[in-house]
């Protein structure tokens, strides 16, 4: 046999394989994108919410990497950026204890293990041992443009279910709550590249409450802010995660509609 064409015919199977593997996840995602729109649908049909609650990743919409590598992204694109003598791999494990060391002070002060980017960068800046390299400010400013920067690139709007959730805004108003650490302005920024920003008549991000969805207590946070008292049963919560969007809004009396969305590894915590 000839090994130059032995060494085709591989390669050639290879990239065979990866191109029916990337249309295969996709023709899944168009299906369960598909099905989420039903689902949606019929829930709202049935129930005519008098409020809607919506969860934002992996359900408004998905990111066509692991959220780990989006963190990855952000800590190669700084290093190079401020030429950085550390590794990327310091820069992750610096980040990671930055969250861990931000989550444990907020629980300790009575809260979630939640936590604020802009808290976390700062943090780092210290732990790299920056001081003489960049004021701590524009340490923090240029990584927050810089992760905005790497979550715009790799999200991908479901249009069904945004069509779905738009047609269910005429007649309730809509309300993003989402457990995520970017402080909101920088998400209204995400939500304005999607041209998602005039469906919602509130916001409520797990950061700036300290408290989250996994628990519940960021579901009190919207029920408080509340104008009078509501039918919890014509409260709808839609999202994907069986916990933060399914159990945690049923145990607060809400209605639920759970999302099937590819499941991912788990992580040692549950920002989306």
């Amino acid at each position: 046999m000839d090994p130059r064409r032995d060494s085709s015919r591989t390669r050639a199977i290879g990239a065979a394989m990866t191109w029916l593997k990337s249309q295969t996840q996709s023709a899944r995602r168009q299906l369960r994108s598909r099905r989420a729109k039903r689902h949606i649908d019929r829930a709202c049909a049935d129930l005519s919410p008098e409020l809607l609650l919506v969860d934002y990743f992996d359900t408004l919409v998905w990111r066509s990497v692991h959220r780990r590598d989006v963190a990855a992204i952000s800590a190669a694109r700084l290093a190079s950026e401020l030429e950085l003598a550390t590794s990327v791999a310091d820069v992750l494990v610096a980040r990671r204890e930055a969250e861990r060391a931000e989550g444990t002070k907020n629980e300790a002060a009575g809260f979630d293990r939640e936590f604020d980017f802009l808290e976390v960068a700062a943090r780092m800046h210290g732990e790299l041992n920056l001081e003489r390299t960049v004021a701590c400010a524009d340490f923090v400013e240029l990584y927050l443009e810089i992760e905005l920067s790497a979550e715009l690139a790799t999200q991908r709007l479901d249009q069904r279910v945004v069509d779905s959730v738009r047609r269910v805004a005429t007649s309730c108003d809509v309300i993003l709550v989402s457990d995520f650490y970017f402080p909101m302005p920088t998400f209204r920024e995400m939500l304005e590249h999607h041209g998602l920003d005039g469906i919602f008549s509130s916001i409520v991000i797990s950061c700036d409450h300290r408290l989250s969805k996994a628990t519940g207590r960021l579901y009190d946070a919207v029920l408080d802010g509340l104008d009078g008292e509501r039918d919890r049963s014509k409260i709808l919560m839609i999202g994907d995660n069986p916990v933060s969007d399914q159990a945690m809004a049923a145990s607060r009396a809400l209605s639920t509609v759970l999302l099937s969305r590819p499941v991912q590894p788990r992580e040692s915590n549950h920002h989306r």
